[in-house]
């Protein structure tokens, strides 16, 4: 239960946030844009005879200030000696991004700097200044390997000509002051306040899934270590999903081990499902009501973070587009982050007894739009009006909060785009082709590039050993897939996973594992019906519907994300008096 609530929020609380919010702007713009006053005319590169020898690079960018590559047009760079390659006449492109492309894999690849200019300015950065990805393996200040066809190195700026002082001061304003007033008058933040202080450690444990990579690892550390002398092993024995996630573990492992006997072991994917052990021991040593209350905060802060940075994308580069998908989530996978959007709809819909709980709900609807996840935000609405059937009088209020999210998705021209891109059903003629002509097949969509990953994946399994216990993590099936796939034309997906958590699951584990994977929904399912618990029953099908387009455990935040959702919700130390305290809560505030 919450103490009494405090008349006001510290003011100290206020002064740290708002120079926080302040240094947090000024490090995003420098850290994202460089500004020339005239759009770029050179690119040149230095390398190595070695690399060049290899192969010439070439160059995709961002046309017109846009959003997205252009892969329609290929800039090629021309040598200028044996170390230096070059592309000149580009200002007429108005190129804000550059992506360059290694089309040939090799070791020992050297980038000592990449120089872009114009008559008036000049600008240098070097390798270690330039982000690399998974097919790139940097290693020194000025070496690299590709992996892989067509690895790329992306240069790290946006490039504008000019910054807008004022505009951006105006947009700052704006936010804070919307911020400020929010957290003033609702109050939303004092059970943050009134926690007991054993909770932080939890609180930072729950928050942290949504930062940076190895701050989760370190949070669950601490946290397992701070609480594992208070485990209940009658809680634990209570809860069946917990023994469910646990043997998932070690399907896994076991399979890891004694599928592929002639294989060098590959235990990366075993390591990264790990919490599928940890979590559930955790959660049988801690009591907190109001766990469901920090991630919907989290929720909350996420998106308006977001937010504030796309205003900022928007007001130097005027493109909408940076409202959308990934220009949108920048930091975040962004199908992920609409699993916890969505959970935080509901929990102010069944937990948050205020009259500001429809604004709230407006803008994580609207968050939902800008993350542009298409079956998310379908399921999304058809669970919400799910959810509403428990109301009477208010329930044509509640639902009149789906029609301007309707509305805003038809007016929305990127989700329109996003949705267009799968409902053109002559696109699915290309399932039926054996070979692609172009790897830019304007037909692979999200859906049927789906669909594609899907058949591949399956077509790797042969005989009933592997249909029963799957390929585990074995490099010769993932090889296999990958050819699969280049020889099908997709050669710019060829490091794809199946984008299906249940095709993952078959594929690596058989049958074995996929049942153990529906069987902790099936679990779920069954205690929210038994207990009546209307948000665990909801969370339980969006999470189940929603693994049907992702590989969530791919990734190791969809790992701790999904499996400390499902505990919560199914643990009695965490759903016992939840909606009453934050209830308690709500009433002790209105009655000031």
């Amino acid at each position: 239960m919450f103490k009494s609530t405090p008349k006001h929020i510290p003011v100290a609380f206020y002064l740290l946030f708002l120079a926080g919010i302040v240094v947090f702007f000024c490090f995003y713009l420098n850290s994202k844009y460089i500004v020339f006053e005239k759009p770029i005319n050179t690119i040149q590169v230095e390398l190595d005879e070695h690399t060049i020898e290899t192969g010439i690079p070439i160059m995709y960018a961002n046309k017109n200030y846009g959003t997205k590559i252009n892969y329609q047009t290929v800039y090629r760079f021309k040598k200028i000696n044996d170390s230096v390659v070059e592309i000149n006449n580009l200002s007429k492109d108005n190129i804000s991004r550059f992506r360059i492309y290694f089309e040939i894999p090799g070791e020992n690849f050297t980038l000592k700097k990449v120089i872009i200019s114009n008559k008036n300015k000049q600008y240098i950065a070097h390798l270690n200044h330039i982000n690399s990805f998974d097919n790139i393996k940097i290693r020194s200040s000025n070496t690299f390997d590709v992996s892989t066809n067509n690895g790329y190195l992306e240069y790290p700026y946006a490039i504008i000509n000019k910054l807008p002082y004022l505009n951006i001061a105006l947009g700052i304003l704006f936010l804070i002051s919307v911020l400020f007033y929010t957290l003033r008058k609702t109050n939303i933040l004092i059970p943050l306040f009134e926690a007991n202080k054993k909770d932080y450690v939890f609180v930072f444990f729950l928050v942290s899934i949504f930062l940076v990579e190895p701050i989760y690892n370190i949070a669950l550390i601490v946290a397992f270590v701070f609480y594992i002398k208070d485990f209940n092993w009658e809680l634990f024995k209570k809860n069946k999903i917990n023994f469910l996630f646990i043997a998932l573990f070690f399907v896994y492992f076991l399979n890891t081990i004694f599928v592929k006997e002639n294989e060098i072991r590959e235990f990366s994917s075993v390591e990264r499902l790990l919490p599928f052990v940890f979590i559930p021991i955790l959660m049988a040593s801690i009591k907190l009501n109001n766990a469901m209350y920090y991630l919907m905060l989290s929720g909350l802060f996420i998106g308006f973070f977001l937010f504030s940075t796309s205003l900022m994308d928007f007001i130097l580069l005027e493109k909408n587009e940076y409202f959308s998908f990934q220009e949108f989530s920048k930091y975040y996978h962004p199908v992920y982050l609409s699993y916890l959007i969505f959970i935080s709809i509901c929990f102010f819909q069944q937990y948050y007894h205020k009259k500001e709980t429809y604004i709230f709900q407006l803008i994580l609807f609207m968050f939902l739009i800008f993350l542009g996840s298409k079956l998310v935000i379908v399921i999304s609405i058809l669970l919400y009006l799910l959810l509403l059937i428990k109301f009477k009088k208010t329930s044509i209020l509640y639902i009149g909060l789906i029609f301007p999210f309707l509305i805003s998705i038809f007016l929305f021209k990127p989700l329109q785009q996003r949705f267009d891109e799968v409902l053109n059903l002559n696109d699915l003629s290309v399932l039926k082709v054996n070979k692609l002509e172009n790897s830019n097949d304007s037909r692979v969509n999200g859906l049927t590039l789906r669909l594609i990953l899907w058949r591949e994946s399956v077509a790797t399994l042969s005989g009933w050993k592997e249909f029963t216990f799957g390929n585990g993590v074995s490099k010769s099936k993932l090889k296999d897939l990958k050819n699969r796939l280049e020889n099908f034309g997709l050669k710019h997906h060829s490091d794809y996973n199946s984008h299906n958590q249940y095709v993952d699951t078959f594929w690596r584990t058989g049958f074995i594992g996929l049942i153990a994977l529906i069987l902790i929904f099936i679990t779920a399912f069954r205690m929210g019906l038994k207990q009546k618990n209307r948000i665990l029953l909801i969370v339980t099908l969006f999470l189940f519907f929603s693994m049907l387009t992702e590989s969530v455990f791919g990734r190791v935040r969809g790992v701790y994300f999904i499996t400390t959702i499902l505990l919560i919700l199914t643990n009695s130390n965490f759903n016992y008096k939840m909606g009453k305290s934050i209830t308690s809560f709500q009433n002790k505030d209105s009655d000031k």
